[in-house]
């Protein structure tokens, strides 16, 4: 490995570690079962996450540490857990949903706001620290979901939920938004406080160039693809417009 790639590239990478979890996952649950060996083997690799970063630290390549592959799929094996929990367990008291939510946004705030602090405590596990507590959250959506049969956003979180679903979309084409942003940010030279004005209208770049990657290439080639593959076309629907 020579060198970062540049920033707009740079999900490339990531991308590879996930292609081969998925060629790597089907095989696992043909060999292992669909359970019974397979979720043991999920959460030894889930908890080698800090032992796998902890060893890449030897080399001192930090390339490696950020990009290496085992300690990626480590983070997307504890992904796979969550969907597997709320599959047996598909809805919990108000309680457990409430503990479990508050515990997931609680982690996920520390990362952002007090990141520093989670490092000294965890060190090498922050990895697994921020994908339970992210996993936290999408369970006890699920299950809040599941007890009150409402998968509807709530009024006026309409454009949240269609960033969920340009989600790849818009991970795949941030960086050239961000790039464009930085360089109109450098180039009117707010500084201080004033920068995070710049947040919003970056955030809209990217939830349109995503939509756009949707409606002009995503859907039209899965829609080519159900119609190819599946004798009885299934119609895939246009995002609705942000609310």
């Amino acid at each position: 490995m020579h060198g970062y790639l540049p920033g707009g590239w740079d999900v490339i990478w990531s991308l590879s570690i996930e292609e081969v979890f998925y060629l790597a996952f089907p095989l696992s649950c043909l060999l292992l079962g669909r359970t019974k060996l397979l979720v043991p083997v999920l959460a030894l690799l889930a908890l080698s996450l800090p032992i796998t970063r902890a060893a890449l630290t030897v080399g001192g390549n930090e390339i490696w540490l950020e990009k290496a592959y085992l300690p990626g799929m480590s983070a997307i094996a504890v992904g796979v857990l969550a969907a597997i929990l709320v599959r047996r367990i598909p809805a919990a008291s108000r309680r457990v949903v409430l503990v479990m939510s508050l515990l997931g946004w609680g982690g996920v705030c520390t990362v952002l706001f007090a990141g520093n602090w989670v490092w000294k405590l965890v060190h090498h596990g922050y990895g697994l620290y921020l994908a339970v507590a992210a996993a936290s959250i999408v369970i006890s959506a699920h299950w809040y979901e599941s007890a009150t049969r409402n998968t509807a956003p709530r009024r006026g979180l309409n454009w949240l939920h269609s960033c969920g679903r340009l989600s790849y979309e818009i991970y795949l084409s941030h960086m050239f938004c961000v790039f464009g942003g930085l360089a109109l940010f450098n180039w009117s030279g707010p500084g201080g406080a004033w920068r995070c004005l710049w947040y919003p209208p970056i955030l809209l770049a990217c939830w349109l160039l995503g939509s756009a990657l949707s409606q002009g290439f995503t859907l039209p080639i899965e829609r080519h693809l159900r119609q190819r593959f599946r004798s009885t076309p299934v119609a895939v629907p246009f995002l609705e417009p942000s609310q």
